[in-house]
């Protein structure tokens, strides 16, 4: 089973599937407890969970639609009371699963990983300095005054 769905379906981290991902019932920790892995890089990144939830929502409304035209209930007073409200719920149910589904994809993509701490700074030692400086040869020079008349062409 592929991460997204394994995320979706526990609420576990994607890579370690050991730290919890979610912190109320629709927010998302920056951070696995467990490994270290960021879950939240760019705050931009939820921008597909949301219109795939909107679209999942969308589609839930056009098939309570469909059903109320079928049933015959479409056309009574007050049925708007009804499919507004249940839509709404729907996409607040579907969108902690569709959150926990895209952080999967996201790992599957690469874009959930742990910040490697920074290398440390590569200092030459004064020593290695002034051996390099005695050793280094002389580089050859190059007429740049000459090189560029030979290369113009002829007026």
């Amino acid at each position: 089973m592929s991460s997204s769905v394994m995320t979706m379906l526990t609420g576990r981290c994607p890579r370690c599937h050991e730290g919890h991902i979610y912190t109320s019932v629709l927010g998302i920790k920056t951070q696995c407890e467990s490994c270290g892995a960021v879950l939240m890089r760019d705050p931009g990144a939820w921008t597909g969970a949301t219109a795939v939830a909107y679209m999942m929502g969308s589609g839930f409304a056009v098939c309570l639609i469909l059903f109320m035209l079928a049933t015959g209930r479409l056309m009574q007073e007050g049925s708007e009371l009804i499919i507004a409200p249940t839509v709404v719920v729907f996409q607040l149910v579907s969108f902690r699963f569709v959150k926990g589904f895209w952080v999967g994809m996201l790992f599957d993509m690469g874009y959930v990983y742990p910040d490697e701490p920074p290398a440390p700074a590569i200092v030459p030692s004064p020593d290695a300095v002034a051996v390099d400086a005695e050793s280094t040869e002389a580089l050859p020079t190059v007429d740049i005054a000459a090189d560029a008349g030979a290369s113009t062409p002829p007026v």
